[in-house]
Protein backbone atom coordinates (compact mmCIF):
# COMPACT_ATOMS: atom_id res chain seq x y z
CA UNK A 1 0.00 0.00 0.00
CA UNK A 2 1.26 3.53 -0.78
CA UNK A 3 1.91 5.91 2.13
CA UNK A 4 -1.15 7.77 3.34
CA UNK A 5 -1.48 11.22 1.81
CA UNK A 6 -1.97 14.13 4.19
CA UNK A 7 -5.05 16.30 3.88
CA UNK A 8 -4.94 20.08 3.93
CA UNK A 9 -6.63 19.99 7.34
CA UNK A 10 -3.82 17.80 8.69
CA UNK A 11 -1.19 20.12 7.19
CA UNK A 12 -2.82 23.07 8.96
CA UNK A 13 -2.45 21.30 12.32
CA UNK A 14 0.87 19.45 11.89
CA UNK A 15 3.58 21.32 13.88
CA UNK A 16 6.11 20.76 11.06
CA UNK A 17 3.98 22.41 8.37
CA UNK A 18 1.48 24.52 10.34
CA UNK A 19 3.33 27.87 10.27
CA UNK A 20 4.04 27.86 6.53
CA UNK A 21 0.74 26.32 5.51
CA UNK A 22 -1.25 28.98 7.32
CA UNK A 23 0.77 31.75 5.60
CA UNK A 24 -1.10 31.19 2.35
CA UNK A 25 -1.41 33.97 -0.27
CA UNK A 26 -4.82 33.74 -1.94
CA UNK A 27 -5.53 37.16 -3.46
CA UNK A 28 -3.83 39.50 -5.91
CA UNK A 29 -3.85 42.23 -3.28
CA UNK A 30 -2.01 39.99 -0.84
CA UNK A 31 0.47 38.96 -3.53
CA UNK A 32 1.23 42.58 -4.43
CA UNK A 33 1.75 43.52 -0.79
CA UNK A 34 4.15 40.59 -0.45
CA UNK A 35 6.12 41.88 -3.46
CA UNK A 36 6.74 45.12 -1.57
CA UNK A 37 8.95 43.11 0.83
CA UNK A 38 11.31 42.34 -2.09
CA UNK A 39 10.77 38.60 -1.80
CA UNK A 40 12.15 35.89 -4.08
CA UNK A 41 10.13 32.95 -5.41
CA UNK A 42 10.76 29.22 -5.79
CA UNK A 43 8.33 27.22 -7.92
CA UNK A 44 7.85 23.53 -7.16
CA UNK A 45 6.37 20.88 -9.44
CA UNK A 46 6.21 17.12 -9.03
CA UNK A 47 5.56 14.41 -11.58
CA UNK A 48 4.26 11.10 -10.35
CA UNK A 49 3.07 7.94 -12.02
CA UNK A 50 0.38 5.45 -11.07
CA UNK A 51 1.07 1.73 -11.04
CA UNK A 52 -1.99 -0.52 -10.83
CA UNK A 53 -4.37 2.24 -9.68
CA UNK A 54 -4.55 6.01 -9.30
CA UNK A 55 -4.23 5.65 -5.53
CA UNK A 56 -0.85 3.93 -5.82
CA UNK A 57 1.33 6.71 -7.23
CA UNK A 58 5.11 6.88 -7.27
CA UNK A 59 7.08 10.14 -7.19
CA UNK A 60 9.04 10.18 -10.43
CA UNK A 61 10.45 13.68 -10.91
CA UNK A 62 10.77 16.97 -9.01
CA UNK A 63 11.21 20.35 -10.67
CA UNK A 64 12.39 23.60 -9.06
CA UNK A 65 12.76 27.12 -10.45
CA UNK A 66 14.03 30.24 -8.69
CA UNK A 67 13.47 33.90 -9.59
CA UNK A 68 15.24 36.58 -7.49
CA UNK A 69 12.53 39.21 -7.94
CA UNK A 70 9.19 39.59 -9.66
CA UNK A 71 7.53 42.75 -10.88
CA UNK A 72 6.08 43.95 -14.20
CA UNK A 73 8.95 46.21 -15.31
CA UNK A 74 8.24 46.34 -19.05
CA UNK A 75 5.10 45.83 -21.19
CA UNK A 76 4.22 42.17 -21.52
CA UNK A 77 4.97 41.03 -25.12
CA UNK A 78 2.14 39.87 -27.36
CA UNK A 79 3.98 36.63 -28.13
CA UNK A 80 6.05 35.84 -25.03
CA UNK A 81 8.43 32.91 -24.91
CA UNK A 82 9.57 30.91 -21.90
CA UNK A 83 13.20 31.00 -23.01
CA UNK A 84 13.17 34.81 -23.09
CA UNK A 85 11.45 34.96 -19.72
CA UNK A 86 14.00 32.56 -18.21
CA UNK A 87 17.09 34.49 -19.29
CA UNK A 88 15.70 38.02 -18.90
CA UNK A 89 14.76 37.39 -15.26
CA UNK A 90 17.91 35.42 -14.35
CA UNK A 91 16.07 32.26 -13.34
CA UNK A 92 17.75 29.14 -12.00
CA UNK A 93 16.14 25.73 -12.33
CA UNK A 94 16.74 22.09 -11.54
CA UNK A 95 15.06 18.88 -12.66
CA UNK A 96 15.56 15.88 -10.37
CA UNK A 97 14.86 12.42 -11.76
CA UNK A 98 14.06 9.93 -8.99
CA UNK A 99 15.87 6.62 -9.31
CA UNK A 100 13.25 3.85 -9.26
CA UNK A 101 13.92 0.43 -7.80
CA UNK A 102 13.93 -2.65 -10.03
CA UNK A 103 10.73 -3.79 -8.31
CA UNK A 104 8.92 -0.56 -9.18
CA UNK A 105 10.23 -0.63 -12.74
CA UNK A 106 8.96 -4.18 -13.16
CA UNK A 107 5.56 -3.18 -11.78
CA UNK A 108 5.38 -0.21 -14.15
CA UNK A 109 6.30 -2.43 -17.07
CA UNK A 110 3.64 -4.95 -16.06
CA UNK A 111 0.82 -2.47 -15.52
CA UNK A 112 1.76 0.43 -17.82
CA UNK A 113 4.18 -0.99 -20.35
CA UNK A 114 7.18 0.85 -18.92
CA UNK A 115 8.46 3.98 -17.19
CA UNK A 116 7.13 7.25 -18.67
CA UNK A 117 9.58 8.81 -21.12
CA UNK A 118 9.80 12.42 -19.97
CA UNK A 119 11.05 15.33 -22.03
CA UNK A 120 14.60 16.45 -21.20
CA UNK A 121 14.79 19.77 -19.39
CA UNK A 122 15.16 22.88 -21.57
CA UNK A 123 16.30 25.04 -18.67
CA UNK A 124 18.95 24.87 -15.97
CA UNK A 125 20.33 21.54 -14.84
CA UNK A 126 19.02 17.98 -14.69
CA UNK A 127 20.26 15.23 -12.42
CA UNK A 128 19.33 11.91 -10.85
CA UNK A 129 18.88 11.15 -7.16
CA UNK A 130 17.68 8.34 -4.92
CA UNK A 131 14.54 9.07 -2.95
CA UNK A 132 16.57 9.01 0.28
CA UNK A 133 18.84 11.78 -1.06
CA UNK A 134 16.05 13.89 -2.59
CA UNK A 135 15.62 16.18 0.39
CA UNK A 136 19.33 17.03 0.54
CA UNK A 137 19.41 17.76 -3.20
CA UNK A 138 16.46 20.17 -2.94
CA UNK A 139 17.92 21.92 0.10
CA UNK A 140 21.21 22.24 -1.78
CA UNK A 141 19.47 23.90 -4.73
CA UNK A 142 17.72 26.42 -2.47
CA UNK A 143 20.98 27.26 -0.71
CA UNK A 144 22.82 27.60 -4.03
CA UNK A 145 20.40 30.32 -5.09
CA UNK A 146 21.85 32.29 -2.16
CA UNK A 147 18.61 34.11 -1.40
CA UNK A 148 19.15 37.19 0.74
CA UNK A 149 15.43 37.82 1.08
CA UNK A 150 12.35 35.90 2.12
CA UNK A 151 11.28 33.03 -0.11
CA UNK A 152 7.74 32.37 -1.33
CA UNK A 153 6.81 28.87 -2.49
CA UNK A 154 4.86 28.85 -5.77
CA UNK A 155 2.77 26.13 -7.41
CA UNK A 156 -0.35 25.46 -9.41
CA UNK A 157 -2.92 22.99 -8.04
CA UNK A 158 -0.69 22.06 -5.13
CA UNK A 159 -2.27 19.17 -3.16
CA UNK A 160 0.20 16.65 -4.63
CA UNK A 161 3.18 18.97 -4.06
CA UNK A 162 2.20 19.55 -0.46
CA UNK A 163 1.87 15.83 0.17
CA UNK A 164 5.30 14.99 -1.22
CA UNK A 165 6.83 18.05 0.45
CA UNK A 166 5.50 17.11 3.89
CA UNK A 167 6.33 13.43 3.45
CA UNK A 168 9.57 13.25 1.44
CA UNK A 169 11.38 16.58 1.88
CA UNK A 170 9.95 18.46 4.90
CA UNK A 171 13.33 20.06 5.74
CA UNK A 172 12.73 22.69 3.03
CA UNK A 173 9.65 24.07 4.82
CA UNK A 174 11.55 26.49 7.13
CA UNK A 175 13.15 28.16 4.10
CA UNK A 176 9.80 29.68 3.07
CA UNK A 177 7.88 32.50 4.68
CA UNK A 178 4.65 31.97 2.70
CA UNK A 179 3.22 30.07 -0.27
CA UNK A 180 0.84 30.68 -3.15
CA UNK A 181 -1.21 28.41 -5.36
CA UNK A 182 -1.58 30.40 -8.58
CA UNK A 183 -5.03 28.94 -9.13
CA UNK A 184 -6.16 30.99 -6.10
CA UNK A 185 -4.78 34.20 -7.64
CA UNK A 186 -6.42 33.48 -10.99
CA UNK A 187 -9.71 32.78 -9.23
CA UNK A 188 -9.46 36.05 -7.33
CA UNK A 189 -8.91 37.94 -10.60
CA UNK A 190 -11.64 36.15 -12.56
CA UNK A 191 -14.24 34.51 -10.30
CA UNK A 192 -16.26 33.06 -13.19
CA UNK A 193 -16.52 29.28 -13.42
CA UNK A 194 -13.60 26.90 -13.04
CA UNK A 195 -10.06 28.13 -13.71
CA UNK A 196 -8.55 26.05 -16.54
CA UNK A 197 -5.24 24.21 -16.39
CA UNK A 198 -1.77 25.72 -16.45
CA UNK A 199 -1.31 25.42 -20.22
CA UNK A 200 -4.68 27.06 -20.98
CA UNK A 201 -3.97 29.97 -18.62
CA UNK A 202 -0.58 30.60 -20.22
CA UNK A 203 -2.14 30.42 -23.67
CA UNK A 204 -4.60 33.09 -22.57
CA UNK A 205 -1.58 35.29 -21.82
CA UNK A 206 -0.10 34.77 -25.29
CA UNK A 207 2.23 31.80 -24.84
CA UNK A 208 2.06 29.19 -27.61
CA UNK A 209 1.16 25.71 -26.41
CA UNK A 210 4.18 24.22 -28.22
CA UNK A 211 6.43 26.56 -26.26
CA UNK A 212 4.77 25.57 -22.99
CA UNK A 213 4.83 21.83 -23.63
CA UNK A 214 8.19 21.82 -25.42
CA UNK A 215 9.32 19.42 -28.16
CA UNK A 216 8.49 15.74 -27.73
CA UNK A 217 11.25 14.34 -29.91
CA UNK A 218 12.96 12.72 -26.92
CA UNK A 219 9.93 12.16 -24.71
CA UNK A 220 6.24 12.89 -24.47
CA UNK A 221 5.62 13.20 -20.72
CA UNK A 222 5.93 16.58 -18.95
CA UNK A 223 9.21 17.74 -17.48
CA UNK A 224 8.83 19.01 -13.91
CA UNK A 225 11.64 21.58 -14.17
CA UNK A 226 10.14 23.14 -17.30
CA UNK A 227 6.73 23.21 -15.66
CA UNK A 228 8.21 25.00 -12.64
CA UNK A 229 9.65 27.66 -14.97
CA UNK A 230 6.24 28.07 -16.63
CA UNK A 231 4.64 28.58 -13.20
CA UNK A 232 6.92 31.54 -12.52
CA UNK A 233 6.07 32.87 -15.99
CA UNK A 234 2.39 32.59 -15.08
CA UNK A 235 2.90 34.32 -11.73
CA UNK A 236 4.68 37.18 -13.52
CA UNK A 237 2.03 37.40 -16.25
CA UNK A 238 -0.76 37.65 -13.67
CA UNK A 239 0.71 40.93 -12.45
CA UNK A 240 -0.10 42.74 -15.72
CA UNK A 241 -3.48 44.45 -15.88
CA UNK A 242 -3.93 43.59 -19.58
CA UNK A 243 -3.49 39.91 -18.78
CA UNK A 244 -5.96 40.17 -15.93
CA UNK A 245 -8.51 41.53 -18.42
CA UNK A 246 -7.73 38.69 -20.83
CA UNK A 247 -8.33 36.16 -18.06
CA UNK A 248 -11.62 37.79 -17.05
CA UNK A 249 -12.79 37.77 -20.66
CA UNK A 250 -11.75 34.13 -21.08
CA UNK A 251 -13.59 33.09 -17.94
CA UNK A 252 -16.75 35.01 -18.85
CA UNK A 253 -16.78 33.31 -22.24
CA UNK A 254 -16.19 29.93 -20.61
CA UNK A 255 -19.11 30.53 -18.23
CA UNK A 256 -21.39 31.39 -21.16
CA UNK A 257 -20.15 28.42 -23.19
CA UNK A 258 -20.72 25.87 -20.41
CA UNK A 259 -23.85 27.25 -18.77
CA UNK A 260 -26.27 25.28 -20.98
CA UNK A 261 -24.14 22.14 -20.93
CA UNK A 262 -24.00 22.07 -17.11
CA UNK A 263 -27.79 22.19 -16.92
CA UNK A 264 -28.73 19.95 -19.84
CA UNK A 265 -25.59 17.98 -20.72
CA UNK A 266 -22.99 18.75 -23.41
CA UNK A 267 -24.70 16.66 -26.08
CA UNK A 268 -28.32 17.60 -25.35
CA UNK A 269 -30.16 20.29 -27.28
CA UNK A 270 -33.73 20.92 -26.24
CA UNK A 271 -35.31 23.96 -27.89
CA UNK A 272 -38.11 23.92 -25.32
CA UNK A 273 -35.58 25.12 -22.72
CA UNK A 274 -34.41 28.13 -24.75
CA UNK A 275 -36.86 31.04 -24.43
CA UNK A 276 -34.89 33.75 -26.27
CA UNK A 277 -32.62 31.85 -28.61
CA UNK A 278 -31.56 31.47 -32.22
CA UNK A 279 -29.94 28.83 -34.39
CA UNK A 280 -26.86 29.64 -36.46
CA UNK A 281 -25.93 27.85 -39.68
CA UNK A 282 -23.96 28.23 -42.86
CA UNK A 283 -23.69 25.88 -45.82
CA UNK A 284 -22.38 22.56 -44.54
CA UNK A 285 -20.24 22.38 -41.43
CA UNK A 286 -20.04 25.38 -39.14
CA UNK A 287 -17.12 27.73 -39.89
CA UNK A 288 -14.01 27.14 -37.82
CA UNK A 289 -14.45 30.50 -36.09
CA UNK A 290 -17.73 29.39 -34.43
CA UNK A 291 -17.60 25.58 -34.36
CA UNK A 292 -17.52 25.25 -30.56
CA UNK A 293 -19.47 26.75 -27.68
CA UNK A 294 -16.36 28.62 -26.50
CA UNK A 295 -15.70 30.10 -29.95
CA UNK A 296 -19.34 31.15 -30.20
CA UNK A 297 -19.16 32.91 -26.86
CA UNK A 298 -15.98 34.73 -27.88
CA UNK A 299 -17.16 35.69 -31.37
CA UNK A 300 -20.57 37.00 -30.33
CA UNK A 301 -19.60 38.27 -26.87
CA UNK A 302 -20.57 41.88 -27.64
CA UNK A 303 -24.19 40.77 -28.23
CA UNK A 304 -24.35 39.68 -24.55
CA UNK A 305 -25.40 36.03 -24.88
CA UNK A 306 -26.22 34.06 -21.74
CA UNK A 307 -25.39 30.64 -23.22
CA UNK A 308 -24.02 29.07 -26.39
CA UNK A 309 -23.68 25.56 -27.73
CA UNK A 310 -23.89 23.17 -30.65
CA UNK A 311 -26.98 21.31 -31.79
CA UNK A 312 -24.84 19.44 -34.33
CA UNK A 313 -21.71 19.98 -36.41
CA UNK A 314 -23.86 22.03 -38.80
CA UNK A 315 -26.07 23.95 -36.36
CA UNK A 316 -25.14 26.15 -33.38
CA UNK A 317 -27.46 27.87 -30.95
CA UNK A 318 -27.20 31.01 -28.87
CA UNK A 319 -29.51 32.27 -26.11
CA UNK A 320 -30.16 35.71 -24.64
CA UNK A 321 -31.73 37.20 -21.54
CA UNK A 322 -34.63 38.86 -23.34
CA UNK A 323 -36.34 39.41 -26.67
CA UNK A 324 -34.59 42.74 -27.29
CA UNK A 325 -31.08 41.23 -27.26
CA UNK A 326 -32.28 38.36 -29.42
CA UNK A 327 -33.78 40.73 -32.01
CA UNK A 328 -30.55 42.77 -32.24
CA UNK A 329 -28.53 39.61 -32.71
CA UNK A 330 -30.74 38.24 -35.49
CA UNK A 331 -30.85 41.59 -37.32
CA UNK A 332 -27.07 41.98 -37.20
CA UNK A 333 -26.08 38.43 -38.09
CA UNK A 334 -28.66 36.89 -40.42
CA UNK A 335 -26.97 36.97 -43.82
CA UNK A 336 -23.69 38.19 -42.32
CA UNK A 337 -20.60 37.48 -44.41
CA UNK A 338 -17.69 36.22 -42.32
CA UNK A 339 -14.10 37.24 -43.14
CA UNK A 340 -13.46 33.61 -44.11
CA UNK A 341 -16.13 33.78 -46.82
CA UNK A 342 -19.05 31.93 -45.20
CA UNK A 343 -22.51 33.49 -44.94
CA UNK A 344 -24.47 32.98 -41.73
CA UNK A 345 -28.11 31.99 -41.62
CA UNK A 346 -29.67 32.96 -38.29
CA UNK A 347 -33.22 32.04 -37.28
CA UNK A 348 -34.93 32.69 -33.95
CA UNK A 349 -36.24 29.75 -31.99
CA UNK A 350 -39.95 30.61 -32.02
CA UNK A 351 -41.47 31.52 -28.68
CA UNK A 352 -44.58 29.51 -29.59
CA UNK A 353 -42.46 26.40 -29.17
CA UNK A 354 -41.96 27.34 -25.56
CA UNK A 355 -45.66 28.22 -25.23
CA UNK A 356 -46.68 24.92 -26.80
CA UNK A 357 -44.34 23.18 -24.38
CA UNK A 358 -45.97 24.96 -21.43
CA UNK A 359 -49.47 24.15 -22.70
CA UNK A 360 -48.48 20.55 -23.26
CA UNK A 361 -47.16 20.24 -19.72
CA UNK A 362 -50.35 21.83 -18.37
CA UNK A 363 -52.48 19.39 -20.40
CA UNK A 364 -50.50 16.44 -19.06
CA UNK A 365 -50.86 17.75 -15.51
CA UNK A 366 -54.64 18.04 -15.84
CA UNK A 367 -54.82 14.56 -17.35
CA UNK A 368 -52.86 13.16 -14.40
CA UNK A 369 -55.21 14.92 -11.96
CA UNK A 370 -58.27 13.55 -13.79
CA UNK A 371 -56.87 10.03 -13.67
CA UNK A 372 -56.26 10.38 -9.93
CA UNK A 373 -59.88 11.40 -9.43
CA UNK A 374 -61.07 8.46 -11.53
CA UNK A 375 -58.96 6.04 -9.51
CA UNK A 376 -60.24 7.51 -6.25
CA UNK A 377 -63.88 7.22 -7.34
CA UNK A 378 -63.30 3.69 -8.55
CA UNK A 379 -61.74 2.69 -5.26
CA UNK A 380 -64.59 4.35 -3.31
CA UNK A 381 -67.20 2.52 -5.42
CA UNK A 382 -65.44 -0.77 -4.80
CA UNK A 383 -65.44 -0.16 -1.06
CA UNK A 384 -69.13 0.73 -1.20
CA UNK A 385 -69.96 -2.63 -2.79
CA UNK A 386 -67.85 -4.31 -0.15
CA UNK A 387 -69.88 -2.63 2.62
CA UNK A 388 -73.08 -3.61 0.86
CA UNK A 389 -71.98 -7.23 0.66
CA UNK A 390 -71.06 -7.18 4.35
CA UNK A 391 -74.49 -5.77 5.27
CA UNK A 392 -76.27 -8.43 3.20
CA UNK A 393 -74.26 -11.14 4.91
CA UNK A 394 -75.32 -9.86 8.29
Amino acid sequence: MPPTMATYQQLKQDPASRVLFNNRITTMGHLKSTLEDNVAFVALDTEHVSIESQRNRILHQVGLAYIPTMAPHTPFPNQPRLDDFYHRNQLQSLTININLSDQIREALTRFRGGVPNRRPSRFGHEREADLDDLESVIVGFIQSCNPSTKLVLVGFEMPAEWNYLSRDFPRIIPYFSSWVDLRDIAKDIAPFGEIPGRVSVLQTFGYHWKDIKGPNRCGSADNAGDDAVSMLAMANALLYSENQEKLRFRQKCSYIAHKYAKKHGPFVFNEYNIAFGATIQSKGLLPNTINSSMKLARYFFDFMPVSTGLKSAEVAFIAFEDQGHLNKFVQANDGRLLPTGETLSVAPIERRVVADSTAERETKRRLREARKVERSESEFTGLGNLFLECNNNT
